[in-house]
Protein backbone atom coordinates (compact mmCIF):
# COMPACT_ATOMS: atom_id res chain seq x y z
CA UNK A 1 0.00 0.00 0.00
CA UNK A 2 1.08 3.53 -0.94
CA UNK A 3 1.78 6.44 1.60
CA UNK A 4 0.12 9.49 1.58
CA UNK A 5 2.25 12.32 2.77
CA UNK A 6 0.15 14.35 5.94
CA UNK A 7 -1.90 11.89 5.75
CA UNK A 8 -2.62 11.67 9.85
CA UNK A 9 -3.29 15.18 9.41
CA UNK A 10 -6.61 14.62 7.58
CA UNK A 11 -9.95 14.70 8.89
CA UNK A 12 -13.21 13.25 7.21
CA UNK A 13 -14.77 10.39 5.81
CA UNK A 14 -12.19 8.57 3.17
CA UNK A 15 -13.35 5.93 1.21
CA UNK A 16 -13.66 4.89 -2.60
CA UNK A 17 -16.50 5.25 -3.96
CA UNK A 18 -18.05 3.23 -6.98
CA UNK A 19 -21.69 3.14 -8.06
CA UNK A 20 -23.22 -0.18 -9.12
CA UNK A 21 -26.36 -0.46 -10.83
CA UNK A 22 -28.45 -3.04 -8.78
CA UNK A 23 -31.50 -4.99 -9.94
CA UNK A 24 -33.82 -6.19 -6.62
CA UNK A 25 -35.87 -9.14 -7.33
CA UNK A 26 -38.72 -8.31 -5.30
CA UNK A 27 -39.08 -12.25 -4.68
CA UNK A 28 -35.59 -12.94 -3.83
CA UNK A 29 -34.64 -13.46 0.18
CA UNK A 30 -32.70 -10.60 1.66
CA UNK A 31 -29.78 -12.44 3.00
CA UNK A 32 -29.73 -14.33 -1.44
CA UNK A 33 -29.81 -10.47 -2.49
CA UNK A 34 -26.89 -9.21 0.00
CA UNK A 35 -24.93 -12.78 -1.14
CA UNK A 36 -25.71 -11.56 -4.85
CA UNK A 37 -24.69 -7.93 -4.14
CA UNK A 38 -21.54 -8.92 -2.35
CA UNK A 39 -20.48 -10.90 -5.70
CA UNK A 40 -21.36 -7.80 -7.91
CA UNK A 41 -19.29 -5.64 -5.55
CA UNK A 42 -15.95 -8.43 -5.52
CA UNK A 43 -16.65 -8.44 -9.79
CA UNK A 44 -16.26 -4.55 -9.82
CA UNK A 45 -13.04 -4.12 -7.13
CA UNK A 46 -10.36 -4.20 -10.17
CA UNK A 47 -12.11 -0.38 -10.80
CA UNK A 48 -12.09 0.92 -6.97
CA UNK A 49 -9.26 3.15 -7.98
CA UNK A 50 -11.24 4.84 -10.26
CA UNK A 51 -12.02 8.63 -10.36
CA UNK A 52 -15.63 9.64 -10.04
CA UNK A 53 -15.47 11.78 -13.29
CA UNK A 54 -13.94 9.02 -14.84
CA UNK A 55 -16.68 6.34 -14.08
CA UNK A 56 -19.19 9.35 -14.96
CA UNK A 57 -17.77 9.04 -18.42
CA UNK A 58 -18.25 5.27 -18.66
CA UNK A 59 -22.20 5.15 -17.26
CA UNK A 60 -25.11 5.74 -19.24
CA UNK A 61 -25.78 8.35 -17.10
CA UNK A 62 -25.88 11.99 -18.75
CA UNK A 63 -23.35 15.07 -17.26
CA UNK A 64 -24.73 16.22 -14.44
CA UNK A 65 -27.07 13.77 -13.16
CA UNK A 66 -26.12 11.98 -9.79
CA UNK A 67 -24.41 8.67 -10.33
CA UNK A 68 -26.04 7.49 -7.24
CA UNK A 69 -28.76 7.91 -4.75
CA UNK A 70 -28.06 5.38 -1.62
CA UNK A 71 -24.91 4.19 0.01
CA UNK A 72 -24.14 0.58 1.54
CA UNK A 73 -20.91 0.19 3.21
CA UNK A 74 -19.10 -3.02 3.00
CA UNK A 75 -16.72 -4.05 6.20
CA UNK A 76 -15.16 -7.36 5.80
CA UNK A 77 -11.97 -8.86 6.41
Amino acid sequence: ASSIADAANVVGCLINTLPVRVQVDPAAAVADWLLQLREQERAVRPFEQSALMEVQGWSRIGPGQPLFDSLIVFDYE
